[in-house]
């Protein structure tokens, strides 16, 4: 650059920044740029915290399933490190019984999913093998439930699936103005209860369609789990794996490799002792929706989760015994439910636990590669799913 040209620059330079010093930004203009400053930093953050992919560390702790000696027994140990809370609802008068009574009687096992008929059944040759397991073995259930499984074949309808691990009966039903996905879960090893990740990786951020992780899974059935993805906090607990410890704020679903399940409220649960009582699967999210008998809870600790909305559940019976309720909403069709009328409705199917996992467009059931609920605006893809696998 020649000499002239050096002084030509200096002589703009010198005049833009008079310019700026004699004629200030309108502050409404500076206000304007500030704001607009502001919300970019905040979508970088937002995209680099929430939207981008990252994948996390495991802390490494992994739970035994043979540490437990209980085979099957409502183990005594976990109620004295865990007190479950016995701030239960109102005990159900006998105008509600009587309506719990005939609500009950409506929910039939008549499979309603498929336009297939019931009676048609399509026999497999062999099933995936089917473990041999010593009784003695923790979370084995195949002397609990003889008559639930095959002795090899695999039986299944577009509503039924039995073999010689699970038995999985699938039904539709009304409730409240809300229709739900109600699948009863037998299963002769507590490893057919399995959760995964959105491309099989414990992340922050990653998701994946349920069909998709219910496939690469080797899934006869599945529902979302609780979308832990989208959070830094809370426990994550999967397979036998402790995955996440961190600043526990809502309530708790813990299930033991003897197959107990149990739910607790926040400040109930220590993951590090739960694993040392052989935590098998944990999801925060919630809330809890039962009582130690079996009732209804009345008061959630979320709250602003109560209005009608597309549900999730994982539901309990006894070791081995399980369920999945989805239900549709947010519809012409089906309005979905509250937290208290869900509640109610598992009180009355004859859980003893069951907790409210990721509800709303996220809700979902799966069986094999195909969506069998109605998912608000098509549903959306996911962190985590839990499944029902044919081992």
């Amino acid at each position: 650059m020649n000499r002239n040209a050096r002084d030509s620059r200096r002589r703009s330079d010198s005049w833009f920044k008079r310019q700026i010093h004699q004629r200030p930004l309108p502050a409404w203009l500076l206000v304007a740029i500030d704001v607009l400053l502001i919300g970019i930093c905040l979508v970088v953050f937002a995209l680099f915290h929430h939207v981008i992919p990252r994948r996390e560390t495991s802390t490494g702790m992994v739970s035994s399933r043979y540490a437990n000696e209980t085979v099957g027994e409502e183990a005594a140990y976990k109620a004295e490190t865990f007190p479950v809370a016995n701030e239960s609802g109102e005990s159900v008068d006998s105008v509600v019984q009587g309506a719990a009574d005939a609500a009950q009687e409506t929910i039939v096992k008549e499979p309603e999913i498929s336009s297939e008929p019931a009676a048609e059944e399509e026999t497999v040759e062999m099933a995936p093998e089917a473990t041999e397991i010593v009784e003695e073995v923790t979370g084995y259930f195949g002397n609990r439930f003889p008559d639930k499984f095959t002795d090899g074949k695999v039986i299944k309808t577009g509503s039924s699936y039995q073999s010689a691990n699970v038995n999985i009966a699938l039904s539709k039903h009304e409730y409240e103005g809300a229709t739900f996905y109600y699948a009863d879960i037998y299963v002769k090893d507590i490893e057919c209860l399995r959760t995964e990740f959105a491309d099989g990786q414990f992340s922050r951020g990653r998701t994946e369609w349920p069909v998709d992780m219910n496939r690469r899974a080797g899934g006869v059935l599945a529902v979302n789990g609780d979308y832990y993805g989208t959070r830094t906090d809370g426990v994550v607990i999967r397979n036998g794996e402790l995955y996440r410890d961190k600043d526990v704020t809502m309530d708790v679903c813990v299930i033991y490799w003897d197959g107990i399940m149990e739910t607790y409220s926040a400040h109930q649960f220590r993951a590090r002792a739960a694993m040392e009582s052989g935590a098998y699967q944990a999801w925060h999210f919630g809330p809890r929706l039962l009582d130690d008998e079996g009732k209804p809870l009345r008061n959630f600790s979320n709250a602003s989760l109560g209005p009608k909305n597309p549900r999730t559940v994982l539901g309990y019976f006894e070791p081995g015994h399980y369920c999945f309720v989805v239900v549709d909403g947010r519809s012409s069709t089906s309005s979905g439910l509250t937290i208290k009328e869900l509640a109610k409705l598992m009180s009355q199917i004859g859980c003893k636990r069951a907790y409210n996992m990721d509800g709303g467009a996220t809700s979902m059931m799966v069986i094999g590669d195909k969506v069998v609920s109605n998912p608000y605006n098509g549903g959306r893809p996911s962190s985590d799913i839990i499944l029902i696998a044919d081992k």
